[in-house]
């Protein structure tokens, strides 16, 4: 009875309005002569990522399905950056992506990901989904990365979009496969110190994206999370193109928490 009534409680009360100012760099062309590959470039935490490395000097090629969606994030980014609608299990997605480049591709950043919320159990259909997405594509998109780049002798920096679920115990298939994401990241990583390869991963948490369901235009207050707001995508760009420059050499094989330290549970 009570906790009904508590419920209740919590629905009535007026919410509170949590308005985010974020401190940014100011851009200084850290990632000229960086050619960027972005998978799920066109909305969220890739966007925003795509976004900054053009203002950084890069030149970018996003990735998407949907060809309307990635016209648009040019039209907002800039038409510096150029876009390709694939799949990120197609086999040939690197060809593809550095023939629309005109040039090697120096950095990727596997971005791409799926969210299937459930209030009750997960049907075989939606773990492999997830899967898929979300560690499948990831693992042989770096491993054939990562053979090009021994082939053409470059030193390459490829960049995870994880999750802070991925570092708590989770039994749904997105924080499964977050963890699968941070384990390949560190395992790559270590391989890969000899060939000058660079593998880092960050783990947001609770971002405002369409994802999950979230406009950075909402009330962002979120009485879940330690620092009681939700992260904008933008915040989380800034230590994304950090991880991406020259500046950051000295890291690899990071596992960063973009989430206030929320993961510290």
């Amino acid at each position: 009875m009570m906790s009904k009534i508590r419920k209740i409680y919590d629905a009535l009360r007026p919410k509170k309005i949590t308005y985010c100012n974020i401190a940014t760099k100011k851009a200084s062309e850290t990632l000229r002569d960086k050619y960027i590959v972005i998978t799920g470039g066109s909305s969220g935490i890739g966007k925003a990522i795509a976004k900054k490395s053009v203002e950084e000097g890069a030149n970018v090629v996003i990735i998407g399905r949907s060809e309307e969606k990635l016209q648009n994030t040019i039209n907002d980014i800039g038409e510096e950056a150029k876009y390709l609608v694939a799949d990120v299990n197609d086999s040939i997605l690197l060809e593809k992506a550095e023939e629309c480049l005109e040039h090697q591709i120096t950095n990727i950043v596997n971005n791409a990901g799926i969210y299937i919320n459930h209030s009750g159990d997960y049907d075989l259909d939606d773990f492999e989904k997830t899967i898929n997405t979300n560690l499948k594509a990831p693992f042989f998109i770096t491993q054939k990365y990562i053979k090009y780049c021994i082939e053409n002798d470059i030193k390459g920096n490829v960049l995870m979009t994880a999750s802070n679920r991925g570092l708590m115990g989770d039994t749904t298939p997105y924080g499964i496969s977050k963890a699968g994401l941070i384990n390949c990241v560190q395992g790559f990583a270590r391989d890969n110190i000899c060939n000058g390869i660079r593998v880092n991963a960050i783990c947001p948490g609770m971002t405002a994206s369409d994802i999950n369901g979230i406009k950075k235009s909402d009330n962002l207050y979120q009485e879940n999370c330690k620092g009681k707001r939700v992260l904008l995508a933008e915040e989380i760009a800034e230590v994304a193109c950090f991880l991406m420059s020259d500046v950051s050499k000295c890291i690899n094989g990071a596992i960063i928490p973009c989430d206030e330290g929320d993961y510290l549970r």
